[in-house]
């Protein structure tokens, strides 16, 4: 048996968020057995990459067994770790709690599960012709409770599932043809290419209906270090093992992150939603992206990186919520523990001022989210009674009106 993973070294900062929004639509053909097949457009706020798919019991046959050392990767115990610990696994479980569904009245969607404006991004659906018909019976559809499985973030399986087995193909394959050939050749998502990674995982987390946020679901943030680790949930366990240092994986989201949430801004005006506050969450993004640009080009020194950790800190002058502090704090923790990578005794301090901003931020969401309750409350009084006021108005103006000479 293989040596298991280790757990991911937390820099400190945790903070949950939920997923869901709306995404962008594929459609075209594809081949199923040598034979083309048209892809009808999938709902309109899905997230589906054109391609045959196969399920992921097709992956779990090999992927849910004792882990074995393969070319000094653990593989073997994917699917088991993703269904027992990863919160993609629970997307559509997610969607029949009870904050979900006041969500949903509030939307006036009737039930979440069922619901495209939902499922787009807790548990995306694959039409039935984009279905393999050796892993699909006919008429078997597509098992939505799965939540987001293994082809949401790897990609459509049916070019490569076979040759992939192998385990000199993939390397191969990535040598040769790189990160964009791999997609285009074989619809597989290379997530060990982390730009790639990042844009694929923006595609849900950075794009949501602002119709959504109003109606009470968290609003959205993404950052590629700590969601790569779900840094805030004490159980997770990856099913990877992560190459990338915490620098790099920082680095590498802020450009993803910033153009995934400007187009997000574009798309709340286009909706005439008031998008202050997702202008001012890409704002945060773009000021984090030359920090980041310049440290990739010095190889992620441990004194770039201290030196960015600085720059970047200065970022969180500019932060107007919690949500956005979250984003710089992320950087810093992963800037920080590169820096200081090697010295335990500074990790540990390191740490410890990051548990303190953690509770911090905790606290003020906490307020804030009382604020926010009390001021609906203000706002459904003054709705109630506003008739009223208007009357003892127009009494007055009458009175006024009588007495006048």
């Amino acid at each position: 048996m293989a040596e298991h993973r280790s757990r991911w070294r937390r820099g400190g900062l945790g903070f949950a968020v939920a997923m869901t929004g709306f995404g962008v639509v594929f459609s075209g053909t594809v081949m199923v057995e040598g034979v083309p097949r048209p892809v009808a457009a999938p709902a309109a706020d899905a997230v589906i990459l054109p391609g045959v798919y196969t399920g992921t019991a097709s992956c779990a046959e090999c992927h849910r067994d004792e882990p074995e050392d393969v070319r000094g990767q653990t593989i073997g115990d994917e699917n088991r770790i993703w269904s027992q610990s990863d919160p993609h696994s629970h997307g559509y479980k997610t969607l029949e709690n009870d904050a979900s569904k006041a969500i949903a009245e509030k939307m006036q969607i009737a039930t979440p599960t069922e619901s495209d404006r939902c499922l787009s991004c807790h548990a995306p659906t694959v039409p039935a012709n984009m279905l393999h018909p050796e892993h699909f019976e006919t008429g078997k559809a597509w098992k939505t409770r799965e939540g987001i499985g293994c082809e949401m973030c790897h990609g459509p399986a049916g070019d490569w599932l076979e040759p992939h087995a192998d385990e000199n193909w993939t390397p191969t394959e990535r040598k040769n043809r790189g990160a964009a050939g791999l997609l285009s050749e074989y619809k597989l998502i290379d997530t060990t290419h982390l730009p790639t990674r990042a844009e694929k995982c923006v595609s849900c987390h950075l794009k949501i209906d602002p119709e959504m946020v109003k109606a009470g679901h968290p609003p959205l943030e993404f950052e590629l270090f700590a969601y790569s680790a779900y840094l805030w949930d004490e159980d997770y366990e990856m099913h990877w093992d992560e190459a990338a240092g915490d620098a790099a994986l920082w680095a590498a989201g802020q450009a993803a992150a910033a153009k995934a949430a400007t187009a997000q801004v574009q798309a709340w005006k286009n909706a005439g939603a008031d998008a202050t506050t997702a202008e001012s969450l890409a704002a945060i993004y773009e000021k984090g992206k030359p920090i980041a640009s310049k440290v990739t080009q010095q190889s992620f020194a441990p004194a770039a990186c201290a030196t960015a950790a600085r720059e970047l800190a200065a970022v969180g002058k500019t932060a107007t919520n919690g949500l956005e502090m979250n984003i710089v704090g992320y950087g810093v923790s992963a800037l920080g523990a590169t820096a200081l990578a090697g010295n335990e005794e500074a990790v540990d301090a390191f740490n410890d001022v990051a548990y303190e901003l953690e509770e911090m931020v905790a606290e003020f969401d906490e307020q804030r989210a009382k604020r926010d309750e009390l001021l609906e409350k203000m706002v459904a009084k003054f709705n109630e009674q506003r008739a009223k006021m208007v009357e003892l108005l127009e009494k007055m103006a009458t009175m006024a009106a009588g007495s006048a000479p």
